[in-house]
């Protein structure tokens, strides 16, 4: 079996912008043969850009094919058409599912809390330096311009999910925290702002 021709239906424009932007880098191409790992290859591609290009909580769940091809004995036809559907963000509560268009998100918030804490910030102190604020117990034991140039993400700057990986590899190179996370808080009210933990 060839793919004949290659469609796409995307929900999200934000979504379809980035999709028109890379679409010629697929790896399923009309003229292809039909390969199943092409179609994988795709979807964690995709979900790659998305996620890099200020997607924030992007699914790989919400890419799918569907495959028209005839398959009647009569029709020899070994030609199939490919139809990509990106959904929208599928949210899940107790009693339904809900639908949220995917779009570019933004930091509005850069936090830094050099003493982990479960009670929150409650007898913390802190100290604003550039886009970042630093949050400590009884002094301030680092340099906030060690802690800054650490971190890969400033504020206004549109999510990248490499961005955290680098960020976390970083604070770790420094060899001062035993465990550092990141975290990420969606604003409810203007879900494309957030704020990095």
């Amino acid at each position: 079996y060839m793919l004949d021709s290659v469609s796409h239906r995307v929900a999200s424009r934000a979504i379809d912008s980035i999709y028109n932007l890379v679409k010629q880098d697929s790896y399923v191409k009309a003229g292809d043969q039909f390969d199943l790992e092409n179609f994988n290859n795709e979807r964690e591609r995709l979900t790659s850009v998305f996620s890099n290009r200020g997607v924030y909580n992007f699914q790989e769940s919400a890419i799918g094919y569907d495959v028209i091809a005839d398959t009647t004995r009569l029709a020899d036809d070994q030609k199939m058409g490919i139809k990509l559907n990106i959904d929208d963000l599928k949210k899940r509560n107790e009693n339904s599912v809900t639908t949220q268009e995917y779009k570019v998100a933004s930091f509005d918030k850069i936090n830094v809390y050099t003493d982990f804490q479960n009670d929150g910030e409650a007898d913390m102190k802190f100290e604003r330096f550039g886009d970042y604020t630093v949050f400590y117990k009884g002094k301030l034991r680092y340099k906030p311009s060690m802690l800054s140039d650490a971190i890969f993400f400033k504020k206004d700057s549109v999510y990248r999910d490499i961005d955290r990986v680098r960020t976390n590899r970083q604070i770790a190179n420094l060899n001062v925290f035993r465990y550092p996370t990141i975290s990420y808080d969606q604003n409810l009210e203007k879900p494309t702002d957030l704020t990095a933990n």
